[in-house]
């Protein structure tokens, strides 16, 4: 839809000249997942190093059928009751520092969320954050803060034209 393209951003910023590693530790420059991940960014108060909120990690679609609609019930028990009704029952999990407070307990120190930070994986020799916080890496298919498209870019679409070149040397539909 036209109207969402000013809404749409490069899921990757990586080299998508450099597939055997390099910039790229988890090679997703060249493909989209098909996994569903919903995160809430924040940066931390001492540095611009990316930090995450939270993560969800899902086979949801955003749909009405995946995360239910509210609807009015006609039979049984319930009629003239409001209902939640989900079509597709589907599995995600939910990661926030609350979640990794159990595991980082079990060491000689209590922790808090606020002393732990859930980080992008990088590959790299990870985050440069404070040395008293504990760090959880995530593995993301995208970057944390992707670039929207440029006036000059043209977002693929299953029922727009193409004339470019898959890296198959395709063109059009398949």
């Amino acid at each position: 839809k036209d109207f969402l393209v000013p809404l749409y951003h490069r899921w990757t910023t990586r080299s998508q000249s450099n597939f055997n590693g390099g910039d790229d530790p988890l090679k997703t420059a060249r493909y989209v997942p098909h996994i569903k991940t919903f995160v809430q960014p924040a940066y931390g108060k001492a540095s611009m190093e990316p930090l995450i909120e939270w993560i969800l990690i899902t086979s949801h679609n955003l749909s009405k059928a995946a995360w239910g609609e509210i609807q009015n019930c006609s039979t049984g028990r319930s009629a003239g009751n409001k209902v939640l009704f989900i079509r597709h029952w589907e599995l995600g999990v939910f990661f926030s520092p609350a979640t990794f407070r159990n595991y980082f307990d079990r060491s000689d120190e209590d922790v808090d969320d606020g002393h732990i930070c859930i980080v992008p994986y990088t590959g790299k020799n990870g985050p440069k954050l404070n040395n008293s916080r504990h760090v959880v890496e995530v593995p993301l298919p995208f970057d944390l803060h992707p670039c929207p498209y440029s006036d000059s870019d043209t977002p693929w679409s299953v029922d727009g034209e193409n004339s470019t070149p898959d890296s198959f040397g395709r063109i059009g539909c398949y």
